[in-house]
Protein backbone atom coordinates (compact mmCIF):
# COMPACT_ATOMS: atom_id res chain seq x y z
CA UNK A 1 0.00 0.00 0.00
CA UNK A 2 1.41 3.46 -0.97
CA UNK A 3 0.44 6.09 1.17
CA UNK A 4 0.14 10.37 -0.16
CA UNK A 5 0.01 12.60 2.74
CA UNK A 6 -0.26 16.25 1.73
CA UNK A 7 0.70 19.06 4.58
CA UNK A 8 4.78 17.69 4.94
CA UNK A 9 5.54 20.05 7.31
CA UNK A 10 3.08 20.02 9.85
CA UNK A 11 2.23 18.39 13.09
CA UNK A 12 0.30 15.61 11.82
CA UNK A 13 2.50 14.76 9.13
CA UNK A 14 4.76 14.39 11.37
CA UNK A 15 3.39 12.12 13.90
CA UNK A 16 2.40 10.12 10.42
CA UNK A 17 5.91 10.03 9.30
CA UNK A 18 6.61 8.13 12.52
CA UNK A 19 3.94 5.57 12.09
CA UNK A 20 4.62 5.14 8.34
CA UNK A 21 7.64 6.06 6.99
CA UNK A 22 7.71 4.53 3.82
CA UNK A 23 4.76 7.07 2.68
CA UNK A 24 5.04 9.92 0.15
CA UNK A 25 4.95 13.66 1.65
CA UNK A 26 4.29 16.59 -0.20
CA UNK A 27 4.72 20.31 1.00
CA UNK A 28 2.94 23.52 -0.59
CA UNK A 29 6.24 23.81 -3.04
CA UNK A 30 5.46 19.96 -4.38
CA UNK A 31 1.39 20.28 -4.11
CA UNK A 32 -0.05 23.73 -3.07
CA UNK A 33 -3.99 22.50 -2.11
CA UNK A 34 -5.27 25.90 -3.31
CA UNK A 35 -4.48 24.85 -6.87
CA UNK A 36 -6.85 21.40 -7.00
CA UNK A 37 -5.13 21.00 -10.83
CA UNK A 38 -1.63 20.55 -9.04
CA UNK A 39 -3.18 18.38 -6.16
CA UNK A 40 -4.68 16.02 -8.80
CA UNK A 41 -1.59 15.73 -10.81
CA UNK A 42 0.49 14.92 -7.95
CA UNK A 43 -1.91 11.89 -7.33
CA UNK A 44 -1.75 10.92 -10.88
CA UNK A 45 1.79 11.02 -11.50
CA UNK A 46 1.76 8.70 -8.55
CA UNK A 47 0.52 5.04 -7.69
CA UNK A 48 -0.77 5.50 -4.67
CA UNK A 49 -3.68 3.27 -3.00
CA UNK A 50 -4.54 6.23 -0.55
CA UNK A 51 -4.15 9.89 0.74
CA UNK A 52 -4.10 11.63 3.53
CA UNK A 53 -4.27 15.37 3.66
CA UNK A 54 -2.69 16.63 6.84
CA UNK A 55 -2.40 20.31 5.53
CA UNK A 56 -3.47 22.43 7.94
CA UNK A 57 -3.85 26.59 8.35
CA UNK A 58 -2.88 27.41 11.78
CA UNK A 59 -3.55 31.26 11.56
CA UNK A 60 -7.08 31.33 13.56
CA UNK A 61 -7.21 34.90 13.19
CA UNK A 62 -6.52 35.00 9.25
CA UNK A 63 -8.56 32.02 8.61
CA UNK A 64 -11.71 33.51 10.71
CA UNK A 65 -10.97 36.43 8.25
CA UNK A 66 -10.57 34.56 4.56
CA UNK A 67 -12.89 31.40 5.43
CA UNK A 68 -12.93 30.97 1.89
CA UNK A 69 -9.50 29.89 1.48
CA UNK A 70 -9.64 27.79 5.04
CA UNK A 71 -11.74 25.38 3.91
CA UNK A 72 -9.92 24.34 0.85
Amino acid sequence: MTVLVFGKTGQVAQALRQLAPDAEFLGRSEADLMDPAACASAIRQRDVSAVINAAAWTAVDAAEDNRDAAFV
